[in-house]
């Protein structure tokens, strides 16, 4: 459980959990800017832009409907 989401506690969560030859996935937020110049590529896609799949063919709904059903099984 992270508190309080900052770059700072993604960045260490991401460096701990996910292999930085991997390509980071992640929406337009500002929080994953500094730790995606870290991974061997980083994909964004603009959601305030109503972008779901970014030129690239990449997504983030799938990591968006795992966390939605996590989180449903925990709380209920």
């Amino acid at each position: 459980h992270v508190p309080t989401v900052t770059a700072a506690n993604i960045r260490d969560v991401l460096f701990t959990h996910v292999s930085r030859k991997s390509t980071l996935v992640s929406d337009e937020s500002n929080l994953y800017r500094a730790t995606g110049q870290a991974y061997a590529r980083h994909e964004k896609v603009w959601h305030h832009q109503t972008q779901y799949k970014n030129e690239n063919g990449f997504s983030t709904n799938v990591n968006e409907n795992f966390f939605s059903l996590l989180k449903r099984g925990i709380y209920g």
